[in-house]
């Protein structure tokens, strides 16, 4: 009976020594990934910044009262000490979806099928506030409002995979069914979020 009890103890020791091991080599993993994933550049500075998150209409808000809220806080935010730069944006870094657009170019034939594209909706200062750089034409401001032809800024991958040849400013997007959908009015470098 003492040596099958024996028995039994190194095999409970061997068994704990194999969870401990594979563990460790789980854990070293998991600070590797960690240590390579902090080395990648996001294409903004992630320093000095501060992430306000909400669902007005979750909270009762009428999407009237909800960009009133939301422009009273944001006038209420640039008058703090210290603050440079306050945005909004439909889709947080990291943290959720991007909405996907279907579009294709003016020259592209209707029957093409239409490519893809991520949209994150912005006001103005976002690039700013982002520490977001722009390497041609301007950022979205206060003159991009109904009624004209909605502005985008694209990424640089994106202008140099839509107009290669071709400056991609004041160039136009097309929806899946002809739409206009978007006037280029800047390229921003890319933004791995």
């Amino acid at each position: 009976a003492g040596h099958g009890r024996s028995r039994m103890r190194n095999g409970l020791v061997v068994a704990q020594v194999a969870v401990a091991a594979t563990l460790i080599v789980a854990a070293a993993l998991t600070v590797r990934s960690v240590a390579a994933t902090s080395s990648i550049p996001f294409g903004f500075d992630p320093e000095q910044r501060m992430l306000l998150s909400t669902a007005l209409g979750n909270h009762g808000y009428a999407p009237e009262a909800g960009q009133v809220f939301v422009r009273d806080t944001l006038d209420r935010m640039r008058a703090l000490p210290g603050v440079r730069a306050v945005s909004t944006m439909s889709n947080v870094p990291f943290l959720s979806g991007y909405y996907s657009e279907g579009f294709r170019r003016p020259s592209q034939d209707a029957t093409a099928p239409s490519a893809n594209m991520g949209i994150n909706t912005v006001s103005p200062d976002f690039f700013a506030a982002m520490g977001i750089e722009l390497m041609a034409g301007r950022a979205i401001d206060h003159t991009d409002v109904a009624g004209r032809i909605p502005s985008i800024v694209v990424s640089a991958t994106t202008a140099e995979t839509l107009w290669p040849d071709e400056h991609p400013v004041g160039q136009r997007l097309y929806g899946r069914l002809g739409q206009l959908l978007w006037e280029v009015v800047g390229v921003a470098e890319d933004t791995r979020v």
